[in-house]
């Protein structure tokens, strides 16, 4: 039994080293309880950690999805369809990576100050004297007899949601469900005489103000894993590495602060002889890499594949990538109003070198931090 002693610090009932299907089957069987699955550690070989973030992808999106992966056998007979049929809560090291993964988890992040030791050591000890267990069993028994129960969490659930504001369309359903158990766990703790009606109001205010707080903290790991924020804090980063470079729309380095854009000094100092005779020193720069786009004004024209081809090498190198198509980024760009001339699509036709391009058209401001160069007649 999930429920019982036997479930301690050392022992649980399920590990990321399991296999894929043996911890989809453990949370298909284990209904309606609590499944912790411990130690989501990447590490080994870039295959290794690939592999563990693609099991937890898949678990996790059934748990979110209440679905599970359609397989056949090799006669084409449909296999049985496994989907964690309780809650999930998991142990680890790191977070699931992920923009729609991480929109389905609850992260909480404990540092070594975060735990009571004292209260942990005393919720131990009555783990082994099979207290919460029977605590469970009666919670479970309270449930059972209440014939209300179906009208009640589904009222109550809307209410706690519309109370949340964050950032994505899943966290206040998360959140709201999170609250709903403890809420009704208390209405249980009351009528089983454990704590008083005063008690709830303390220890509710206590738990929604640690939920709501969560679900604030959920928008900084969602935009970790945002693909339009992972794009554009990338173009400054493969600007700076010398794997790519930005022009003025002739070809020539931007105005200002030209390493920002991905050039370089060639010389410190080039001397000039001028028409009186003297000599003045002016530098000349040197464009790196690839060219990926163009400064137009205060407006930066990136070439969409160009740009996605070396960002995603250089994340590569991190064992990250972009993860949706060019035409997906595009979208997403506008949607999140980062594009500056939609125009009812993604990307806008330039002239440039005697051709037709068609680029991304950003705020240079907003991307790159730098104010507006003089705008080109192009």
């Amino acid at each position: 039994m999930v429920w019982g002693s036997r479930w301690d610090g050392t022992r649980f009932p399920a590990n990321w080293s399991g296999t894929k299907n043996s911890i989809e089957k453990i949370a298909f069987l284990l209904k309606d309880c609590l499944l912790c699955i411990d130690d989501f550690a990447p590490g080994g070989s870039r295959r290794d950690v690939a592999d563990l973030h693609s099991k937890a992808n898949d678990l996790l999106r059934a748990a979110g999805n209440l679905a599970g992966r359609s397989r056949m056998n090799y006669d084409t007979s449909l296999r049985p369809t496994y989907w964690p049929r309780g809650l999930l809560v998991s142990s680890g090291e790191d977070v699931p990576g992920g923009h729609s993964v991480r929109a389905r988890l609850a992260i909480e992040q404990l540092g070594p100050d975060d735990i009571n030791i004292d209260k942990l050591s005393h919720l131990q000890a009555a783990a082994r004297e099979g207290l919460l267990a029977q605590t469970m069993a009666g919670y479970v028994q309270w449930i059972a007899g209440r014939d209300d129960l179906g009208v009640l969490l589904a009222r109550r659930q809307q209410e706690l949601r519309a109370m949340v504001r964050a950032a994505h369309r899943r966290t206040p359903d998360i959140t709201a469900g999170l609250m709903l158990g403890i809420d009704m766990f208390l209405r249980f703790a009351v009528d089983a005489g454990a704590i008083s009606k005063e008690e709830v109001q303390n220890r509710t205010e206590a738990a929604w103000r640690v939920l709501t707080e969560a679900a604030s903290a959920q928008t900084a790991e969602q935009r970790d894993e945002d693909p339009v924020e992972i794009f554009l804090d990338a173009v400054p980063e493969v600007l700076s590495s010398g794997r790519a470079h930005i022009a003025r729309c002739d070809g020539s380095e931007p105005c200002q602060e030209p390493f920002v854009f991905g050039w370089i000094r060639r010389a410190d100092k080039m001397a000039e002889q001028g028409s009186d005779g003297s000599f003045t020193s002016t530098p000349q720069w040197m464009a790196r890499g690839r060219c990926i786009g163009w400064l137009a004004g205060s407006k930066l024209w990136l070439s969409p594949d160009a740009a996605i081809a070396e960002i995603n090498a250089m994340l590569h190198e991190q064992g990250r990538v972009i993860p949706i198509s060019r035409l997906a980024l595009g979208r997403r760009l506008r949607e999140a109003g980062r594009l500056v001339e939609p125009d009812g699509g993604t990307t806008k036709p330039v002239w440039i070198g005697g051709a037709t391009v068609r680029v991304f058209v950003l705020d240079a401001t907003k991307v790159l931090g730098i104010t507006s160069e003089p705008e080109t007649p192009f």
